[in-house]
């Protein structure tokens, strides 16, 4: 019985041939010689398709160097990254211009991210919207990038995209910090404290924060700045539920600190309930702020300050790139830096 075309397939087509996946998708998708991939080497994987069944798609082969009117969405769902609530929006805005998605939760995870790319490979998707940190930007995850006519990378953090063409776009938090310290000053803070879970996806969130205290003349060193929140394994997506547990287990309250900025909203709602719990009042004692501003940070009592990644430009800036060059794909990739701004509310004093 013949198999279907999925992503199963793609895999153990890849596996059995010795190939990446998107390599096996770009030669069963007729574009081996358009990259320049050996005929040797296109030929295995089409002797290992043969034997399993595998019956190209007629349609896509009939597409080669024709536009698909795709474009594949990689994106987080976790709720820090809250520019993942457009998505909806962008997919409407595309569909208007006549171009259909595919969407895809990345999870953060490596292997997930290469799946999803060479089943978008095999789609034969025009522009691909991948939102990224350069921890996950491997030379696997960029090699698989490459044979996407456009790119459009996302990222809280300034990126390293070697020679990889695509246009970035990236939201730097050191100017939402800033603010944040400069307010924790004028109001009399001197031991702020950031709650963060010290992996590779939030060191440049750390790096700002110190930066912030060094410039005030206030300790950065991480044993007086930072608390640790190490994440869950496997992770948890109930975020306040986690950082209060953290909180617990750790004893925050032992600490001697006057301002806490923690890095999601959910983390820093927490952490208001936590100090109250044990008798220090927010913002009289400490003065709390939230990452993300989040809507619902407006109805907490006290009103909770945040630090807003100003979702709605970053995916309008976003929407923008990616139909310049869908309509022309020869662009040069280029850079657009958006910054962060301290929403002050009552939970900061």
């Amino acid at each position: 019985m013949t198999k279907d075309r999925t992503r199963t397939t793609l895999k153990t087509i890849a596996a059995e041939a010795g190939l990446g996946l998107s390599t096996v998708g770009l030669i069963l998708n007729g574009r081996g010689d358009e990259l320049g991939i050996p005929q040797k080497t296109q030929q295995r994987a089409m002797d290992v398709a043969r034997r399993q069944g595998y019956r190209p798609n007629s349609l896509a082969l009939g597409l080669v160097g024709k536009s698909t009117q795709t474009v594949g969405l990689l994106l987080p769902s976790s709720p820090f990254f809250p520019q993942n609530l457009s998505a909806q929006e962008i997919s409407i805005r595309l569909y208007r211009k006549g171009y259909q998605t595919y969407l895809v939760d990345s999870l953060h995870d490596h292997d997930v991210i290469l799946d999803a790319l060479a089943e978008m490979a095999a789609r034969r998707v025009d522009g691909v919207v991948f939102s990224t940190t350069n921890h996950m930007l491997t030379p696997e995850i960029l090699r698989a990038l490459k044979p996407f006519p456009v790119t459009v990378l996302m990222s809280h953090e300034p990126l390293e995209r070697g020679s990889l063409w695509a246009h970035a776009i990236w939201e730097t938090i050191q100017s939402g910090v800033d603010e944040m310290m400069d307010h924790f000053i004028t109001t009399g803070r001197r031991k702020p404290m950031m709650a963060v879970n010290l992996g590779k996806s939030n060191l440049s969130k750390v790096a700002a924060f110190q930066t912030a205290l060094t410039r005030h003349g206030l300790d950065a060193a991480d044993e007086k700045a930072l608390f640790n929140t190490p994440i869950h394994n496997p992770p948890r997506y109930d975020y306040y539920s986690y950082f209060l547990e953290r909180f617990e287990s750790q004893k925050l309250f032992s600490r001697d600190f006057d301002a806490l900025f923690c890095t999601s909203d959910e983390g820093a709602a927490a952490a208001i309930n936590y100090l109250e719990q044990h008798g220090r009042r927010v913002p009289e004692d400490v003065a709390v702020v939230g990452l993300n501003n989040a809507p619902w940070t407006r109805a907490m009592k006290p009103p909770l300050a945040s630090i807003s990644w100003r979702a709605t430009d970053s995916w309008e800036l976003v929407l923008r790139r990616l139909i310049e060059r869908l309509n022309d794909p020869g662009m040069e990739p280029g850079t657009d830096e958006l910054t962060t701004h301290f929403v002050r509310r009552d939970s900061a004093g």
